[in-house]
């Protein structure tokens, strides 16, 4: 059972370990605090962003999705989302994503860039979507 001192300490570790890109050793720490993760929601937060490294986009959005949900207030929340909205794009999920990066105020570091690249990847999806219906019923 962790104290409240024990989990602020834990924390501010995972905090330090993942800012350095050390997720492998974040990680355990994270899977201890298992237990916690609905009262300290930034476990959920951190344990999401070490999935994101391991390339789980869908793990990675449940996750913070329910970050979200705990901690909707949170300053975190930006960053949280801005990460649903590139997990999309990776799932090929562009009109989703856009429509998430909505919410994330438009100053955010490489907001620009990701929305310009996700809009073109939209339209490319929806051009070959577009080729591709009048192939339907079409046989050789």
């Amino acid at each position: 059972m962790f104290t409240p001192e024990a989990s602020y300490e834990a924390v501010c570790r995972i905090a330090d370990l993942v800012a350095e890109d050390r997720y492998s050793e974040a990680r355990p720490l994270i899977d201890a605090m298992t237990e916690i993760e609905d009262v300290v929601p930034l476990v959920i937060f951190y344990k999401a962003i070490c999935i994101y490294e391991d390339k789980d986009d869908l793990g990675c959005i449940r996750l913070l999705s329910r970050f979200i949900e705990r901690a909707p207030g949170h300053k975190k929340v930006p960053y949280a989302r801005f990460t649903i909205a590139i997990c999309l794009i990776n799932l090929g999920a562009y009109a989703e994503a856009l429509e998430l990066f909505a919410t994330v105020p438009p100053d955010y570091p490489d907001w620009e860039k990701e929305v310009a690249a996700a809009k073109r990847r939209l339209e490319i999806q929806r051009q070959a979507i577009a080729f591709c219906s009048g192939l339907r019923g079409v046989t050789t």
